[in-house]
């Protein structure tokens, strides 16, 4: 299990593109970012492991200019893990 807060600083800027849609706008700020997450491991051998996990990331809403854009991330994620067989510690 894992968890975290911290700070997400956006910049940014839209371009409308085309006539009578709205101005274009440019800007940034500062917000609250947290995430949190799962993940299990399943060693089939003293030296290899499968991993997989998820995490949702969530940095807030972006102001840029009249705008804003809320962003957030579902990651899931697979790996396998080789454990080198280093002894520096005997």
């Amino acid at each position: 299990v894992t968890a975290g807060i911290g700070v997400a600083r956006h910049k940014g800027e839209i371009d409308s593109g085309s006539p009578g849609l709205a101005p274009s706008s440019s800007g940034g700020n500062t917000t609250f970012a947290w995430q949190a997450g799962t993940g299990l491991k399943y060693r089939f051998s003293p030296d290899m492991a499968l991993t997989g996990g998820y995490r949702f990331l969530d940095t807030g809403n972006a102001d840029v200019g009249s705008y804003k854009v809320h962003q957030n991330a579902h990651e899931f994620r697979m790996g396998l893990e080789y454990d080198l067989p280093v002894n520096w510690l005997k």
